[in-house]
């Protein structure tokens, strides 16, 4: 009798634990994060009850960090040629919720120097997402109205930096994808310095 008793206790303890775990994880959202992610877009996660999920596969819904001309027309137009455009195609097939950060688009500087009809096709391929179910959310909310600071491939190239130099950019500034990659080529560090209040 003793061993079914502790058997009975034992399974017992298993099932509560079990169900303890898994209450909070049946109730959450996944959320994928397609890029990288910042204390704000944490923040944008738990602000919407979402946990964030490191599958793709088993996502409730995707959130792109920083969307590319490149992924943005592979998506509008169908044609996926990357891993990125494959994924996010495949929420909108799944008729799973795709957020998209507008206030981190890697392009938007770019766009306003193109002429008009080469930046309507980009608005065009915006405009496609939204109708396929994409919703553009703000992430970066600023104080006092003051407008962030992005840093381009376009912008770092002027600028004319020496490989492994050191460059100064204020906190919050967004670096795109392919600013990134020059930096790491280039060997060159960002110091944040401290907005002062």
């Amino acid at each position: 009798m003793m061993d079914i008793e502790a058997l009975v206790t034992y399974i017992t303890d298993k099932i509560m634990l079990q169900l303890a775990n898994g209450s909070e994880s049946n109730n959450s959202k996944k959320l994928y994060i397609l890029g990288e992610t910042t204390n704000q877009i944490e923040q944008f996660i738990s602000d919407n009850d979402y946990v964030r999920s490191t599958d793709h596969q088993v996502a409730d819904a995707i959130l792109v960090a920083d969307l590319s001309v490149s992924l943005l027309s592979q998506v509008a137009l169908f044609s996926p040629q990357s891993d990125e455009s494959t994924c996010l195609l495949s929420f909108f097939k799944e008729k799973k919720p795709v957020f998209i950060v507008k206030d981190s688009l890697s392009y938007t500087d770019e766009v306003e120097k193109l002429p008009y009809l080469m930046g309507k096709v980009i608005k065009d391929y915006e405009a496609t997402l939204e109708s396929f179910g994409a919703k553009f959310v703000e992430c970066y909310k600023q104080e006092n109205n003051e407008k962030r600071q992005v840093l381009t491939y376009d912008k770092l190239g002027k600028l004319g930096l020496e490989i492994g130099s050191k460059f100064e950019v204020s906190e919050g500034t967004i670096v795109t994808s392919l600013a990134k990659d020059y930096l790491r080529e280039k060997q060159i560090t960002l110091i944040y310095r401290r907005k002062e209040e």
